[in-house]
């Protein structure tokens, strides 16, 4: 097995240890507001560049840019960002985009996993409460496979 992708699985077992546990009723949310503003700080210093200021990355963020890869997506709910559960969101932040299909970097020994987990925090405070509900729900499944 690839060690790569061994050690994503590990980190994302530590990242997801700051969830509630599979099959908890929906949280208000899983963060509290020092988690948020950690994150916003972290965000503004390494993401915001490529995702904006506000997570509303680039108009056409479905477009293809002249070499092929997508722009960043914003992360403010109005994406598909929230269709991935946790470890997904994790391990795309520290281990950057798989496949090739964008452009975004590695963050593995950038930022902590305490920053990685205050950054979706931050992010996800963003989301409109029917988005951060359905995402709820993708989260919960992905906990029961």
């Amino acid at each position: 097995m690839n060690l790569h992708v061994i050690a994503a699985g590990v980190a994302a077992l530590a990242l997801a240890a700051a969830l509630p546990a599979a099959g908890a009723e929906a949280p208000e949310r899983w963060y509290d507001a020092s988690r948020v503003e950690s994150g916003a700080k972290v965000y503004a210093s390494n993401c915001a560049v490529c995702h904006g200021a506000r997570g509303e990355a680039t108009p056409d963020w479905r477009r293809r840019e002249s070499d092929g890869s997508f722009p960043p997506p914003p992360l403010n709910g109005t994406a598909h960002t929230w269709h991935h559960p946790f470890g997904i969101l994790a391990r795309q932040i520290k281990f950057g985009a798989p496949g090739g299909g964008g452009k975004m970097p590695i963050f593995q020994g950038k930022l902590t996993d305490e920053e990685i987990i205050n950054v979706i925090a931050w992010f996800q405070s963003l989301w409109p409460d029917d988005v951060y509900t359905q995402w709820w729900a993708i989260q919960q499944r992905s906990m029961q496979q």
